[in-house]
């Protein structure tokens, strides 16, 4: 359990350094093209029911309709990047 758990810090932290920046940019973007907050927060149920806050880029728009940039991130699960933060927290 100790070393599923240090090996999750480890790259959750070397993900972090290395798309930090990119992650950082992406939300700048669909913040832009979605013309509300880049950070798509939900609460989901995880394991032994345990709740918890899901990040990750939001790819539609107040409409409901799915914006051009998201399509984008959609396409490449770029908008899932942001779920390292969880992995470092533990969730």
């Amino acid at each position: 359990m100790i070393t599923k758990r240090l090996f999750d810090l480890v790259f959750s932290v070397i993900g972090l350094l290395i798309f930090g920046l990119i992650i950082l940019f992406l939300i700048i973007i669909a913040s832009i093209d979605t013309k509300s907050q880049g950070v798509f927060l939900q609460k989901r149920i995880g394991q032994f029911g345990k709740p918890f806050t899901i990040f990750k880029i939001r790819t539609f728009s107040k409409d409901g309709d799915i914006s051009t940039f998201g399509n984008f991130l959609r396409k490449y699960k770029l908008d899932e990047l942001p779920q390292l933060v969880n992995i470092l927290l533990g969730k």
